[in-house]
């Protein structure tokens, strides 16, 4: 890099410095190394997977033309069928929160290949209207016939979760293990995430004849699912009741019920805890 200098006859020997000496020239280089640093390796695997995976389906479908002379109806529809029918291996479907990482990743390699000739930019509601309604029933329909109550991988071994229930922190003698402890049943059983525990309702979980107990979870009423949260999909979930000389989830969780105010008039499960 070169410094800009520039010489002022009325410079003094105590003050050299001139306006534009706080100034680079950078090169093409220069920029082209700035520019990689905005580059994340996860980010551009996740573009190059999805990627592939879309000019295979192309090939599967017997899409001939190749992908950067297509005009954008002809790409538009394309897309369409490949959400309505990519899977995994196996034919099993695609988690929605996955398809929305999948589409996220086709935007950017889109962009990157018709770029600087054209502007494709997917995410453009209005251009690619046909698009986004297509995605949006798909992520729809998954969220409606994907099996919610299976039990997905555990992050944690079993060994790891006997260590944290045995932890003198989340007994039940206090309020606060006592939260700590359902709050973590409730994650646990019912593959909840992020801010799911918050925002359960104490009529959502219901206690069966059998002692089990039932925690029903809808999707919320003003958000639709689909596209805009592919997270979000009603659930259905059970606790079987507890068994003899063993961890109790049913009874600590109805021994968290039975702290409840009578007077609460709030709809929360979780309440904040009330100290001295």
């Amino acid at each position: 890099m070169e410094t800009l200098s520039t010489s002022s006859n009325n410079s003094t020997k105590t003050n050299k410095l001139t306006t534009y000496e706080r100034f680079v020239i950078p090169t093409n280089k220069d920029l082209q190394a700035i520019q990689a640093y905005s580059r994340v390796a996860n980010t551009d695997d996740s573009t190059k997977t999805w990627m592939n995976l879309f000019n295979s389906y192309r090939e599967a479908a017997n899409f001939t033309n190749p992908l950067e002379l297509l005009d954008d109806t002809t790409l538009q529809e394309q897309l369409c069928q490949f959400f309505c029918g990519v899977r995994k291996s196996g034919k099993k479907e695609y988690a929605p929160s996955s398809l929305h990482v999948g589409f996220a990743a086709i935007a950017r390699g889109l962009s990157d290949i018709f770029y600087p000739n054209r502007i494709i930019n997917i995410h453009d509601k209005h251009k690619w209207k046909r698009l986004h309604e297509i995605f949006d029933g798909r992520i729809k329909q998954i969220q409606d016939n994907q099996d919610t109550s299976c039990k997905k991988t555990d992050a944690l071994e079993m060994c790891e979760i006997k260590t944290i229930l045995d932890s003198p922190n989340i007994q039940t003698d206090t309020p606060k293990g006592l939260t700590y402890r359902v709050w973590f049943w409730l994650t646990l059983l019912c593959n909840l995430r992020g801010g799911d525990p918050k925002r359960l309702k104490n009529s959502w979980i219901v206690l069966n004849e059998d002692h089990s107990i039932e925690v029903n979870i809808p999707r919320e009423k003003n958000n639709a699912g689909g596209a805009k949260n592919p997270y979000n999909s009603g659930r259905h979930n059970y606790i079987p009741p507890d068994l003899p000389n063993n961890y109790s989830p049913v009874a600590d969780i109805l021994l968290y019920q039975s702290k409840r105010p009578k007077n609460c008039k709030t709809s929360e499960f979780f309440l904040r805890i009330n100290t001295p």
